[in-house]
């Protein structure tokens, strides 16, 4: 029972992990038709909490729970139209990309997700300057 318990604990806390794992994100242009990042990338993540590869409903969440708001001057000044999905501008085709914007203590990160992928998942995480 101890074992089993200590078993789902470590496989919990590396599944959370900000830095490890994301999973298969599909993209075209790609040797194994999925999408690799760098550990640049993932440690940008990782300084906000966020694992590349969460589902955008999970980021979302976790920034709103952290004292993060949706940016909407950000929002307003993206967007051509209505945004187009929970929040998030997306474009189109094959490697659709969704972006959106998060503001707390005066800094804004600006958040890329797959939109063509289930889930959203998160491909790229930058600041804003």
């Amino acid at each position: 029972m101890i074992k089993t318990l200590l078993q789902f604990v470590a496989v919990f806390f590396f599944a959370l992990s900000p830095v490890y794992g994301e999973g298969c994100i599909k993209v075209r242009n790609a040797k194994d038709g999925c999408m690799k990042f760098s550990m640049a990338e993932k440690q940008q993540a990782s300084k906000y909490g966020l694992r590349l590869g969460s589902p955008y409903e999970t980021v979302k969440r976790f920034l709103i729970q952290n004292g993060w708001f949706l940016d909407q001057k950000w929002m307003e000044e993206n967007a051509l139209s209505e945004p187009t999905k929970k929040d998030l501008i997306c474009g189109s085709g094959w490697d659709a990309v969704c972006s959106t914007a998060y503001r707390k203590n005066g800094k804004t990160i600006s958040l890329l997700f797959s939109g063509t992928n289930d889930g959203i998942p998160l491909v790229g995480v930058e600041t804003e300057p």
